[in-house]
Parts: structure tokens; sequence; C-alpha cells
């Protein structure tokens, strides 16, 4: 099968299609450990390992998109082979860096892992082997990670998502043929295998598609401008702190109660769904498209792609992210109430369900700010915007869980993201002056009234109707999206939604019509 480059309304059509079943198939494997394990302190082990490596591994390669990126994108157009060679430079010195960690982790797991978090060491040497196993692959996902990045610079945005679905289908089979012999360590082995294998085809599809040179010594003959270490030190000094704010919620949280860390992880995965199927792959594409109206200076253009990107994901995300806030314990117990699950564990996934999906919408935006900020090149207005949101999500986070205990921390992540949505567009209106930034500001106003009146008064009639769990969810939705349809047919919410459902409807009443054509 050939994978070839994609126009960008293709792109994100077929690629938002590939995201959906991978993004399914993740969500599966999810469910599938709650299934056979519930939320233990052996699976809290699991995703925190996972999320420390992750975070670790994001702060190491987070400069790819905002720096590296752009500047690969700017060279390509002048000698694709010093491209290569420019992108296989960062690639050697960040799987490199990777080793390192993976080496000092593997020889003294339980001795940093009880630094890192709040687990006690019996905890931590019963899941030993896990800290190791997680440990060794440290740098196949920084590699994973960054080739990534660099197929979706060259158009292929359909790879990653396969790759993905790949990875979690292993997690799965491991898991369900593995799980009586190894128990939870067959968590980690199982997403070991999937990056390996992951790893194995990014370079085929490397070699394939782009024909790409993998050359240790031509890369480090590479010489790198000053300016862009000076743009990758901005960027990283602003990832450390990110980094931080992500990962002092998990280390607070590692001191409740066994299943809390697992708990939050089944509730943000289902919440961030519309995020994950949508916004985030939506995002990617735009950001190319930012960066090509960025360097031809139509700025016009560049304009109305940010107001309609704003909009349709605006239009799209809040719908789910209330449907899933007022429907939080049927999806729930729909979801969860089953298998090694405890009736404690869905009370907790329900909670934290509900508080997590109201943000959603706004880290779908501010998604595009970052590639707003990337292509127009101002790293250092960003960096110092990052900075100051991350700060404030340090210093907020403690007296948050404080207060509300484990709910604080989706209660959080809400309030730094209202403050960063209400500074943003007043502190870069300069200096994206050619971009209505304050746009925004209306459209989710409108948009959040209208979905509040058409899902809450949905959920209030669809409950009147005493139907079991199955059937309230799936007439609670319908409902809510032909509502929604209706009301934008109606009064023209959104142009780019109502020019979609007219060319479906097209189709639907003529579907030989196109066939013939070809």
């Amino acid at each position: 099968m050939e994978i070839r480059t994609e126009s960008y309304k293709k792109g994100l059509a077929v690629s938002t299609i590939f995201n959906v079943a991978s993004k399914a198939i993740a969500f599966l494997s999810n469910l599938v450990i709650a299934y056979y394990f519930g939320a233990t302190f052996h699976t809290d082990i699991y995703f925190y390992i996972i999320t420390i490596f992750n975070l670790i591994s994001y702060f190491i390669t987070s400069v790819t998109t905002s720096v590296i990126i752009p500047e690969s994108m700017r060279i390509r157009e002048e000698d694709n082979d010093l491209c290569i060679h420019f992108l296989n430079k960062f690639f050697f010195l960040f799987t490199s860096i990777g080793v390192v960690f993976s080496l000092i982790f593997c020889l003294f797991p339980v001795s940093l892992f009880s630094v890192i978090s709040k687990y006690s060491v019996n905890v931590l040497l019963e899941n030993k082997l896990t800290l190791i196993l997680g440990s060794a692959l440290f740098p196949i996902i920084i590699a994973t990670n960054f080739l990534n990045d660099v197929l979706i610079s060259y158009k292929i945005f359909t790879a990653p998502m396969i790759v993905t679905a790949i990875n979690s289908l292993f997690i799965i089979i491991f898991i369900i043929f593995l799980h009586s012999v190894l128990n939870t360590q067959s968590l980690i082995i199982g997403y070991a295998s999937g990056y390996v294998f992951n790893i194995g085809v990014l370079f085929f599809l490397l070699k394939a598609q782009l024909h790409w040179k993998f050359s240790l010594l031509s890369s480090l003959r590479i010489r790198v401008q000053g300016k862009l270490w000076h743009d990758i030190l901005y960027s990283q000094s602003g990832s450390i702190v990110s980094i931080l704010s992500s990962y002092f919620p998990i280390y607070l949280l590692s001191s409740f109660d066994g299943g809390i860390v697992s708990a939050v992880n089944y509730a943000q995965k289902i919440a961030y769904i519309p995020h994950y199927v949508i916004s985030s792959q939506f995002a990617v594409v735009v950001g190319v498209k930012f960066n090509e109206l960025f360097a031809r200076k139509e700025y016009a253009d560049l304009n109305q792609t940010y107001r309609r990107a704003v909009e349709f994901i605006l239009f799209t995300i809040i719908p789910f992210s209330l449907f899933l806030f007022f429907f939080r314990n049927e999806i729930t117990v729909f979801l969860f109430n089953r298998g090694h699950a405890t009736s404690q564990d869905v009370i907790h996934i329900s909670r934290l369900l509900g508080y997590f999906s109201l943000p959603v919408c706004l880290i779908a935006v501010n998604n595009i700010f970052a590639y707003l900020c990337f292509s127009a090149q101002i790293v250092k207005y960003s960096f110092l915007f990052q900075i100051a949101t991350n700060i404030l999500s340090l210093l907020s986070i403690y007296p948050f869980i404080k207060m509300f205990g484990y709910i604080g921390y989706p209660l959080n992540v809400l309030f730094v993201f209202l403050i960063t949505l209400i500074l943003f567009p007043m502190v870069f209106s300069r200096l994206l002056s050619h971009i209505n930034l304050k746009i925004i500001y209306w459209y989710l106003i409108k948009i959040v009234f209208v979905n509040i009146l058409l899902i809450g008064g949905t959920y209030y009639v669809v409950h009147l109707l005493n139907l079991n769990t199955f059937f309230t969810l799936c007439i609670g939705f319908i409902s809510s999206v032909l509502l929604l349809l209706l009301f934008n047919h109606l009064f023209k919410i959104n142009q780019d939604i109502s020019f979609l459902i007219y060319h479906l409807n097209r189709y639907l009443k003529f579907p030989f019509r196109y066939l013939l054509k070809n």
C-alpha cells in the first residue's frame, strides 16, 4: 500500500478518519485494562510511568514542532537533501539523550521513582519489572514522536495514526492472551512491543516514501545557525515549566488511595476524545497551512483561515464536551460497570469525567493559538506567555487539590485554560496584528449558550422516559446532534458545517452519480 503526501483538504479528511479509528482502538485498550485489572496500585504504576516518560519525551521533542519543523520547511524549499540531514541531526541528538536517561532509570528504578512519586518503596518493588521495561522504552518513544512530526511536515498525515492504532492493538492482544500469566506486567510488555514495531514501520515509510537516508556523519556535519539554537533554548525553557505543571498534579495524585491515578487516566481519555479525534488532528493540518500562509505573507487568507478554524473547532467540540458533562454517569456505568472495576471506581471516574470534559474546547482553541505562534516565529513571546500560564498552573494546583481533593485537578485545568483564553488575544493582538484574535469571545459565548439549552433540555427530556443506560445515551446523543444541526440550518451559526451537510445531503440523494463519474 502506498502512502502519498496529501493536500490539506484531503489530508484533513483522510487523516481524521484514520485518527478516529486509531483513537477508538486506543480507547478500547483502556476499556480492556479497566475490565481485566480495574483501578489498583498496579495499574496506577503503569499509567504513572507512561505519563512520566511521555512528559520527558515531550520536553525533548517539543521543540520539533515549534522551531525545527518550520526551519526544515524553509530549508526544504532550497535543498531537500540538506533538509533531511538537518532533521537527522536532531533525530540522533534527541535519541542519544533518551538512551542516557534510559540507562540511568534502568539502573536505579526504585530509587528514582521513590523520589519522583509518592508511592511507597514496597509498591515500587512489586512493580520493578514494569519500571525497568518502561525505562528501556524511553529512547524509542522519543524517536517515534520525532519521526511522526517529520512525516506530518511532509504532509503524510495518515501514517502516524496507523502506527498509533497498531501500538494499541499490541496492548490489547498482550492483555487478553497473557494477563493470566503476566498479570499487570502484560500492560507494559504489550506497550513496549507496540513501540518497537512502530519504529520499524516509521523507518520503512521514510525509506519507501521519502527516500530517506540516515547518515550519521553527514548529519553531524550540518551547521545550525546561532539564532536557531537561541529559539530552541527559549522554547525548551518554556517547556520545562510546562512539563512541571503537567507532572506536579500527577505527583500529588500519587499520594491518594490506590486507583485514583488510574481513574484520572480513564476519565481523561474519555473526556478528551473530542480533542484527540477532531481538534488535535485539525490543528496539525491547519498549523501546516499557517506555516505556508505566513511564509507567503498572505495575511488576508491567514485571518480567514484562523477565523474559520476557531469557529469550526468551537462548533464541533463544545457539543461533545457538554454531552459528556450532562451524561457522565450514564457513560461511566455503560463503559466501566463490569469486569474488575468496582462501584467505587465507577463513582471516581464519573466525577472526574464531568469536570475533565469542560475545558476540552479551551484546549482545542489553545492548540490553534500555539500553531499561530509557531508559524509567525514569535517563539520568544510565546515562550514568555507559556511560562506565565504554567507558573499559574503550578501555583494553583496545590490549593485546588487541597480544597477539592482529586477533583481539584480537572478544576485547575479549567481555571488555567479560561485565563489563557482571556489573556491570549489581548497580549498578542499587536504581535499578530493581521489576525482578529478577539473574534473568539462572542462566538464562544454563543455556542456554549445554545448547546446548554439544547443538550441540557435533551438530558432532562430523555430521563423522563426511564430508559436503560444504552438507550438513554443513544437517544440523547442522536437528539442532541439533530437539534444542533437543525438550529444551525435555521440560524446559520457555522457556514462550513452547513456546506458539509449540504454536500453530504447531495451525495445521499444521488450516491450512484458520483460512482458513475469515476
